[in-house]
């Protein structure tokens, strides 16, 4: 599949295959891809949409930079020159060496490899190879886990430790937990409100027995997300008044 797509690359970077054409060629090869294949084609995907602005607009300053930013990330993850059409060829010339490319007389682009000396040599050709950032590192679940989400196993080691801590946190004590990105804080905070108020069958209320969880989020998407998650955890509740809800800006003043 990826010798495919590098003709396909080459085709359209040469100016032999129209851009919208390329586009659409590459969206039905991506039905068929590999997940690591389709992330690859991803940069692809958006040097077309350059290149098909270029020759519908005007090649200004701007577009052309849009393009060798992509050209460059697309001759890392196929480790090839890519041949150009004399048209584009001129049009990234001026502004190669700024990008990391290298033009030669045969309008071949390459990667110029230079790089900053605080950076070492070889510390970027992981990120290219699309190597998986997130490990099968699961460990034994328990009861609590299971019986709000269903899964058997935490998604990491880390993740485990810290929702236990969370659980067994006295009163007056503070726990900062560090997770990466998709690793499951969400977890910390909704394990013990589930425990605390039985699965939202207990009034969740400050001053009484179950108490209040409140997670604080950045952005009011973000805390719509969160709820939407954390009410398919909260099944066994009575009424509606007791399921986890998202306060924000956007609340009439009788939801407050």
């Amino acid at each position: 599949m990826d010798d495919v797509i590098y003709h396909l690359i080459c085709d359209t970077a040469g100016g032999r295959l129209d851009a919208g054409e390329a586009i659409r060629k590459l969206q039905e090869h991506r039905k068929e891809m590999s997940s690591v294949e389709y992330s690859r084609s991803s940069c692809v995907l958006r040097l077309f949409r350059h290149l098909k602005n270029i020759k519908e607009k005007y090649a200004s300053l701007i577009s052309c930079y849009d393009v060798a930013a992509m050209l460059r990330q697309v001759i890392m993850m196929y480790h090839s020159r890519i041949p150009l059409s004399p048209e584009l060829a001129s049009c990234l010339s001026p502004i190669a060496e700024t990008c990391g490319l290298y033009i030669d007389d045969r309008n071949e682009a390459d990667i110029n490899e230079e790089m900053p000396d605080w950076l070492p040599v070889g510390a970027l050709a992981p990120v290219f190879e699309l190597e998986p950032r997130r490990r099968n590192d699961t460990h034994t679940g328990d009861g609590l886990l299971y019986r709000m989400t269903g899964y058997t196993s935490y998604a990491s080691g880390a993740q485990k430790t810290i929702v236990q801590a969370s659980m067994n946190m006295k009163e007056g004590e503070t726990l900062l937990a560090c997770l990466p990105t998709g690793s499951g804080k969400s977890l910390v905070g909704l394990l013990p409100a589930f425990f605390e108020t039985k699965g939202g069958i207990l009034r969740g209320n400050v001053g009484e027995r179950s108490g209040t969880t409140i997670v604080v989020v950045p952005t009011v998407s973000l805390a719509h997300d969160q709820c939407r998650a954390a009410q398919a955890f909260f099944v066994r509740h009575g009424t509606g008044r007791f399921i986890p809800q998202a306060y924000t800006s956007d609340m009439t003043g009788e939801e407050r």
